[in-house]
């Protein structure tokens, strides 16, 4: 004899571990995002790509239990169960060299994707990843987009 199935909104995950659950973030104030921008050393009208390496930061700050405050015009780190207050942090200084190494990749590939053959080699490596029969590749679309170049 066999079990019967529960009902379909009864049944279980089928993973055997938990969702995870989605993080609710907290809103920061404008003034606290443009101050850990320039901290950063990013630009939040023209590297729009990297505002969630500013996310991050203040999320990472919050969940050490760390508090920015915005003073003259500087950005001041205060701990909120001790009141412990640096102007200097090293998770800030972490996303700064993240910031910095992933704006240096940027402008390399940019500078890369403005060669022809980098091109050409994006171009088809980005129509063989997932295919498994060679035929499906080559296809006029891929042909005359390469010829432009």
């Amino acid at each position: 004899e066999l079990p019967q199935l529960l009902p379909i909104p009864a049944r279980p995950h089928s993973s055997y571990e938990a969702k995870p659950q989605i993080k609710e973030f907290p809103q920061f104030t404008s003034d606290i995002v443009v101050a850990m921008a320039k901290a950063l050393g990013i630009s939040v009208e023209l590297q729009q790509q990297f505002l969630w390496i500013i996310r991050d930061c203040l999320l990472a700050l919050k969940d050490e239990g760390w508090a920015c405050v915005h003073r003259d015009g500087d950005l001041t780190y205060v701990h909120t169960a001790t009141e412990d207050s640096r102007s200097y942090h090293p998770i800030v200084a972490l996303h700064r060299n993240l910031a910095e190494r992933l704006m240096g990749y940027h402008i390399e590939l940019t500078l890369k994707r403005q060669r022809p053959s980098y091109r050409v080699q994006e171009i088809v490596y980005e129509a063989i990843v997932g295919e498994n029969d060679v035929r499906r590749v080559c296809t006029p679309k891929m042909m005359t987009e390469i010829l432009k170049l």
